[in-house]
């Protein structure tokens, strides 16, 4: 998509803060100037939380949040594990996304608002980082990947192809559902712990940790939800970027038949987490859901072995490796 730069509208850059911090901004031909869209990417990219590696730097991941959420989500449990493996962590909110709680403001938002933030948090981190995205963010990453260069995707429960609709015929029967959606509040879908329990956690969550990410789940835009009921496949990504699909055993939202169809679409596999629902970052096995991700990242990537974690899988098969070594030797001795 043909785009043009702001520095060919001075007097719409001199009117905002960010213009004067080295904050440049690219808006598509085909989206109009829209001074309240540009104040929220801005925030966005001020808002920008930066995790330093920890010892020698191997690369920077970019975190994309999906509905409800924000960049807190990544903060809970899985930033840590990879900035102490030697990743450089960025995380962000997505705009209307800043806060807990209904908003009315954000039904202004569109999925090209979301995916104008992204672009532009790639460009300011530089490069071509590791993009990881949870559902809504795993479609942004999909759209950006025919855009923009990138060194690996991870797609984590990412739509199917060809729209949710099938997982809102699925939901359609759900009366606290068909009030979001009349009312426009689509909130109410989560709003209390049993809500979201339902919604998004898997059989591990108890009461008090649903309970507490319910109050600090936000709203999302149901023009947003909309254009993902019937969206087109996304574009086919520029280059040879490897792709991995991460999905959930107990997923209320998508089923496996709908991770298998994204996966096809980039010729890769599926690495399923059992017990965890859609919400897999914020279960309480997250710290495995973290090694197994670096794991399947640093082995695409082709990462030198010395330089690699080491799992607590990789210390199972290294000990039972062991046994078997020494077992071998004993019957050799006999």
């Amino acid at each position: 998509m043909n785009t043009y730069s702001t520095r060919r509208y001075p007097q719409h850059v001199e009117k905002f803060p960010g213009a004067r911090r080295g904050i440049h901004i690219i808006l598509p031909r085909q989206v109009p100037f829209n001074r309240f869209l540009l104040m929220k990417v801005i925030n966005s990219l001020e808002n920008t939380r930066d995790t330093p590696a920890f010892g020698p730097e191997k690369g920077v991941v970019i975190f994309v949040h999906g509905e409800f959420h924000g960049g807190w989500c990544w903060e809970e449990a899985l930033t840590g594990p990879f900035a102490n493996q030697g990743y450089r962590c960025i995380t962000f909110d997505l705009p209307y996304h800043e806060r807990a709680g209904e908003r009315a403001d954000i039904r202004k938002a569109r999925l090209r608002d979301y995916l104008l933030t992204l672009q532009h948090v790639v460009k300011r981190v530089g490069g071509e980082p590791i993009l990881v995205g949870h559902s809504l963010g795993a479609h942004l990453i999909e759209q950006y990947l025919a855009k923009g260069p990138c060194r690996m995707a991870v797609l984590m429960t990412p739509p199917p192809p060809d729209g949710i609709w099938r997982s809102a015929l699925r939901w359609i029967l759900k009366p606290h559902l068909w009030k979001a959606v009349l009312t426009r509040r689509m909130r109410l879908a989560v709003s209390t712990p049993g809500r979201a329990a339902m919604a998004l956690f898997g059989e591990g969550i108890t009461r008090q940790q649903a309970q507490r990410y319910a109050g600090m789940l936000g709203d999302e835009s149901p023009a947003v939800l909309a254009e993902l009921l019937w969206t087109k496949p996304p574009a086919d990504p520029t280059g040879d970027v490897p792709v991995i699909v991460f999905g959930a055993e107990k997923d209320s939202l998508f089923s496996l038949k709908d991770l298998k169809r994204t996966a096809a679409r980039y010729h890769c596999g599926i690495v399923v987490m059992s017990g965890m629902g859609h919400d897999m970052m914020l279960e309480p096995q997250a710290a495995r859901l973290a090694d197994i991700m670096i794991n399947c990242i640093e082995t695409r990537l082709r990462i030198p072995r010395h330089q690699r974690m080491i799992t607590p899988l990789d210390r199972n098969a290294r000990e039972q490796a062991k046994r078997l070594q020494e077992l071998r030797q004993k019957k050799r001795c006999y």
